[in-house]
């Protein structure tokens, strides 16, 4: 699956909207609606960086359509933490993985970071299996206004290890 990546503008506000606004996609991820309740928290959120962050959507390369989003958000000067989403309708079906992989990979390429960190809720299962199977292993568990989060972080290293024998296990 061949995927595009363009930085977020202003012009993105719908897409982020529909995604951010959606009940059960905000359940998983452990967000509370008022953070995204108006475009212009949407446009604040999408302008808020400085210029270590990068915050993508993500598109199909064959139809130019916006599946998904992930951000870069610089932690240390050797750390970012990530996080990422797909349309809620995209979930389970391969979308997910294959933006991570591919945001995280352009990423690595193309910063001087070695550490990438995720922090997930603990109920959010499939967040969690999906970065463990890119490499992501869990570090520590923190709490956020009250709910429980796991803490996971990826060498490049790692990723590029497991990267690689993903790959030879798809030519296999």
């Amino acid at each position: 699956m061949k995927l595009d990546f363009k930085h977020s503008e202003e012009s993105d506000i719908p897409f982020y909207a529909a995604l951010l606004r959606n009940k059960e996609w905000l359940s998983i991820g452990g967000f509370s609606y008022s953070d995204f309740e108006t475009n212009s928290h949407i446009a604040n959120y999408i302008k808020c960086r400085n210029k270590e962050d990068m915050k993508f959507v993500i598109l199909l390369r064959r139809t130019s359509e916006k599946i998904a989003f992930c951000h870069f958000k610089k932690i240390t000067d050797d750390s970012v933490e990530y996080f990422g989403g797909v349309r809620y309708d995209l979930i389970n079906k391969g979308y997910g993985i294959h933006a991570a992989i591919q945001s995280i990979d352009y990423f690595y390429k193309t910063h001087s970071i070695s550490r990438i960190k995720a922090v997930v809720l603990h109920t959010n299962y499939k967040s969690i299996r999906l970065d463990r199977a890119i490499g992501f292993i869990d570090i520590c568990e923190k709490y956020i206004n009250g709910k429980r989060y796991i803490v996971l972080e990826l060498t490049k290293e790692r990723f590029y290890k497991v990267f690689l024998v993903n790959k030879l296990k798809l030519l296999i």
